[in-house]
């Protein structure tokens, strides 16, 4: 390839990176023209993945939490419903993917949902909800990340492990969030390791913002 060639090129794949960044960024300039609360708590809109469109959250608070939601429901009505799919594995979602949408794979399922999840481990605990708004034309789910060392109260789970020399735990014992009571059902996985777990809960919308309230 010639000099000159190569010059071409070099510009027209910098075109080509220039015109995805700038479709990227009149995106997410879209996606935030959607959300109802677009201005007192942080949000990052995150990649596109499968043809869904993910806005994020961090709230400082429950109340922020319980705002941001009442807000999109105010604005889009009620939430699509947030089902358990099970097809070799598990996942939990309005949108499931191909491997999931057989009707078989649905195994349940909870209308104008919230989900509430907790990670918790050695060290960490984090809390996040999330519910997929019905905006026309869209595939949206927004997340809500509690900022680190946020007030949680029954959304947390808890462990209590005992560990070895080496630092490993020996025997563990899981006490799910106690807001998880009121879900319409639950889910949990292992969180990589004896000491850690995933426990997500979905409510009806009416449910999450009555346990958001306490």
């Amino acid at each position: 390839m010639s000099t000159s060639d190569k010059i071409e090129a070099a510009k027209a794949k910098a075109s080509a990176a220039l015109t995805a960044e700038l479709v990227r960024i009149t995106r997410d300039g879209e996606l935030r023209q959607l959300a109802p609360y677009p201005d007192a708590v942080k949000r990052t809109t995150v990649t596109r993945y499968d043809g869904v469109s993910s806005i994020r959250y961090e709230a400082a608070t429950l109340v922020d939490a319980r705002r941001i939601i009442d807000e999109w429901r105010e604005k889009y009505g009620a939430f699509l419903p947030i089902g358990k799919y099970v097809s070799g594995c598990c996942v939990v979602t309005a949108y499931p993917h191909e491997e999931y949408a057989e009707p078989e794979a649905l195994k349940m399922q909870a209308d104008d949902a919230v989900m509430a999840r907790n990670s918790c481990g050695r060290g960490f605990s984090s809390v996040e909800f999330t519910f997929y708004p019905q905006v026309p034309g869209e595939r949206v789910m927004v997340e809500i990340d509690m900022a680190f060392r946020s007030p949680v109260g029954s959304f947390a789970g808890h462990i209590r492990a005992h560990y070895n020399r080496n630092g490993d735990p020996t025997t563990a014992e899981k006490f799910p969030p106690t807001a998880h009571c009121g879900a319409e059902y639950t889910v949990s996985f292992g969180g990589g390791s004896r000491d850690s777990a995933d426990w997500r809960g979905i409510f009806r919308f009416d449910a999450i913002m009555g346990e958001l309230a306490k």
